[in-house]
């Protein structure tokens, strides 16, 4: 009976989490739509490699979101081709590991603009340890 009380009380407190407003957060100069975010566990931040913005553009420029002092940066790094509408993976990489790259961040297509006939089959990674960006042969699927 204890574990269905502690249920309907856990319930109860998601149930009155819903019910609230968003609030927006402090300006950071973050501002993608359609976008993805991946935590990385060398750095322990987010990465957020490109978006497209309000108007419709893409932009490549690469972010990254600290947890524990909740800012956003701008790295002033670019993903080679800006792209909106992808989801990003965390691979190992032996590829860059001349810098000191272990893993990457993998963007595998996307598309271009807002058109939807404009995808590519581009396949961008990014490696934060070295906070370098590049293409590498496309993905013909």
């Amino acid at each position: 009976m204890a574990r269905v009380s502690w249920l309907v009380a856990a319930l109860s407190l998601v149930g009155a989490a819903f019910g609230q407003d968003w609030q927006n957060g402090p300006a950071t100069g973050f501002r993608y739509w359609r976008f993805d975010g991946e935590f990385f566990p060398q750095t322990g931040k987010v990465y957020f490699l490109g978006g497209r913005l309000s108007n419709g553009n893409t932009d490549g420029s690469i972010w990254s979101f600290d947890p524990v002092t909740g800012a956003y940066v701008d790295l002033g790094v670019d993903m080679p081709k800006p792209v909106s509408n992808y989801d990003i993976c965390y691979l190992r990489d032996d590829y860059n590991l001349p810098a000191g790259d272990t893993y990457g961040l993998y963007i595998f297509g996307g598309r271009l603009g807002v058109s939807p006939n404009n995808p590519t089959d581009t396949v961008q990674v990014y490696y934060p340890v070295s906070n370098t960006a590049r293409v590498l042969p496309t993905d013909p699927f």
